[in-house]
């Protein structure tokens, strides 16, 4: 991560984001959990791969 706080600040504010969109989907689509369960490993993967 950088050093600068503004950015890092800027990471929480998009995660959070995130996260309560897919708070709200797995609410109005419970049918949707597991493919976004799968969504998530994928993205992980993704993730450390790249080691972002």
């Amino acid at each position: 991560m950088s050093n600068d706080p503004q950015r890092d600040r800027h990471t929480v504010a998009l995660a959070l984001m995130g996260t309560t969109l897919a708070g709200f989907i797995a609410v109005a689509y419970p049918v949707l959990i597991p493919a976004m369960g799968v969504a998530l490993a994928a993205f992980m993967a993704v993730a450390l791969f790249l080691k972002l």
